[in-house]
């Protein structure tokens, strides 16, 4: 991709989503709070606090490649590759693919995010009042949101498949942070 489209992407993927995603999971951490006075939680505070240790180092790390980084003159095509989508001549590409080292960058950029994530629901954990398959599902939820965060980030095409992973992504992220217990309460019973 260009100078410009990568600091779009970087703009649009890394500072919007990336910082939606850290408070998302910074508020997940302490949602459905039963602990009445706080525990300490010291081993998730250490290992939280590595985690977000371990996310600033892999930002430093992706700055410095960023400053070493050789922007091409035009945007590149869709790699081919198996199981991938085949776009046809006329689709319009809203941002060009990166070459190797901007792909180091961004799976940087991408690592520190889901780090810091992690620490921030680590550090702020909270022991929540949930029967055992709703942790469950807590459990399988954060992964899912895990694992769609680089694919919303990678954005390429206006299109349906493009749309797929944010899409998901917010709404998982919306069903986690809805307080379904304060809905229960509020609802009329007929």
């Amino acid at each position: 991709m260009t100078e410009n489209e990568f600091y779009e992407h970087w703009f649009q993927g890394f500072l919007v989503l990336g910082f939606l995603f850290w408070w998302m999971m910074g508020h997940l951490g302490k949602k459905n709070c039963i602990e009445n006075p706080l525990e300490k939680h010291i081993v998730l505070k250490v290992v939280g606090g590595i985690s977000i240790a371990f996310g600033i180092v892999m930002f430093v790390a992706a700055v410095v490649f960023l400053t070493k980084l050789d922007f091409p003159d035009h945007s590149l095509p869709q790699p081919i590759s198996p199981n991938m989508f085949i776009r046809p001549i006329d689709a319009y590409q809203q941002i060009g693919y990166p070459t190797k080292a901007q792909s180091l960058v961004i799976n940087e950029f991408i690592g520190a995010i889901q780090f810091v994530g992690l620490g921030l629901y680590l550090w702020r954990f909270r022991k929540s009042g949930t029967k055992w398959w709703q942790k469950t599902l807590k459990v399988v939820a954060y992964t899912v949101m895990f694992m769609l965060l680089p694919s919303a980030i990678d954005f390429h095409y206006f299109d349906i498949w493009e749309f797929i992973s944010p899409a998901l992504l917010i709404i998982l992220a919306t069903l986690c942070l809805i307080d379904w217990r304060g809905l229960k309460k509020t609802m009329p019973i007929r």
